[in-house]
């Protein structure tokens, strides 16, 4: 993702990305409405400060990774451009300073705040970033856009995504929350296709710690999770009614826990593998009993049965 500096000088760079060849392409092609209106040609105008940091910016980044972006005809992907035309994020991007002629841009984040940024940029696996640099690299806050339709928009460090952000997938499954190292990692909101949705920390872009897990049945969970599965003490309520609590590992019901059915009955005891195995008491809603061993969700061995008026060995 990172790229090189370049040897390019400033003026081949500027006339190439933001000078009167911009104009005519813009002329020529049928730009999506929120990109003809704004990133449209702006000449460079004088060596401003703000200037400067426009060049400095444009020659940092290497062409042999890519190139800017001027107009709709230089897409080389068909989704991504597809999924330009869907994103609201590029319609809060605004022409800065046209009335003194810099070629840059600012872009109102989700929260906001406007941060400035230079033309959009395709790299040669057709994916397109928009936002700020730094040293060659995405640095600060930016939207990018892979080939396959994915869309992330949010904060960058040293060309990974670090900070806040979104990602969402082709699929409709979203992820907002904390990043580092292009991962998952602090606390976030993953929003799957199927409507299932969970909450709560990440660890290396897995579910890791504290969280909620919901789908759209009813069912939930709430516990701990290591390594994406459910690991520890939770509580799981069961789309039928029924409740467990207790220990899981590796997703599953494993140790101790308590599970009731929505009848009243009610299972306490040793579990593995999500089946009652080890010691056990399984109790009915009469209040008679079944005390001993079960192996694999099966009786085994000796045990107690109470009955509302006899026990039986």
């Amino acid at each position: 993702m990172g790229c090189c500096s370049s040897n390019l000088k400033d003026s081949e760079i500027i006339s190439s990305s933001l000078q009167g060849s911009f104009s005519k392409k813009v002329t020529q092609n049928s730009l999506i409405e929120s990109i003809q209106e704004n990133f449209r040609y702006l000449h460079h105008g004088e060596e401003t400060p703000c200037f400067k940091l426009i060049s400095s910016e444009i020659n940092s980044i290497d062409k042999q990774c890519g190139m800017f972006i001027n107009s709709e005809s230089e897409i080389i992907n068909p989704p991504v451009l597809q999924k330009l035309k869907q994103l609201d994020s590029i319609k809060r991007v605004q022409k800065t300073l046209r009335s003194q002629g810099q070629g840059f841009f600012t872009l109102k984040t989700e929260t906001g705040s406007n941060v400035t940024i230079i033309s959009p940029f395709q790299f040669n696996d057709g994916s397109i970033y928009i936002g700020q640099w730094k040293g060659g690299v995405r640095n600060g806050y930016g939207i990018s856009i892979w080939p396959d339709g994915t869309v992330f928009e949010g904060c960058w460090v040293g060309g990974v995504a670090e900070g806040k952000g979104v990602l969402t997938h082709p699929d409709g499954e979203v992820y907002e929350g904390d990043w580092v190292g292009d991962k998952a990692h602090g606390y976030g909101r993953l929003t799957s296709a199927d409507g299932a949705v969970y909450e709560g920390q990440w660890y290396d872009d897995l579910q890791a710690g504290k969280g909620i897990e919901k789908w759209p049945d009813g069912a939930y969970f709430e516990g701990s999770f290591k390594q994406g599965k459910k690991n520890g003490y939770g509580v799981f309520h069961y789309a039928d009614g029924s409740l467990y609590r207790g220990n899981f590992e590796n997703g599953e019901r494993s140790g101790e826990g308590i599970y009731e059915w929505p009848d009243g009955m009610r299972y306490e005891g040793e579990w593995c593998k999500s089946q009652k195995h080890g010691k056990g008491k399984m109790i009915w809603p009469d209040g008679s009993y079944y005390e001993g061993t079960y192996v694999n969700d099966v009786k085994q061995g000796d045990g107690v049965f109470c009955g509302s008026d006899e026990e039986y060995l």
